[in-house]
């Protein structure tokens, strides 16, 4: 894909969160993020549908479901209490392997 390709489809789902957002689930009841494994070269950064969608970079397939758990952290939907609690879990359930 070319790259004026790759930014008109960037665009193209930017639009397509945006009229979710306020037609379709204006209360907010579903988060959407990002899982990208492409990184923008200029930035070393994830590259991201939209500035207001959290985005996380994904290297391993086997790391998707631990980065979805965390995602509603990045997304502001939890607590900082709740992403020590979530995390005290991760490491407790990692430990006792």
């Amino acid at each position: 894909m070319e790259a004026a390709e790759r930014v008109a489809c960037e665009n193209l789902a930017a639009e397509v969160l945006r009229v979710w957002r306020e037609r379709l689930d204006p209360a907010g009841s579903t988060e959407v993020v990002h899982l990208n494994p492409v990184y923008d070269s200029g930035t070393f950064d994830v590259r991201r549908l939209a500035p207001e969608v959290p985005t996380v970079g994904v290297r391993d397939a086997e790391d998707a479901a631990a980065l979805v758990e965390l995602a509603r952290f990045g997304a502001g939907t939890a607590t900082l209490a709740e992403l020590r609690a979530h995390l005290a879990a991760r490491v407790e359930r990692f430990l006792a392997c």
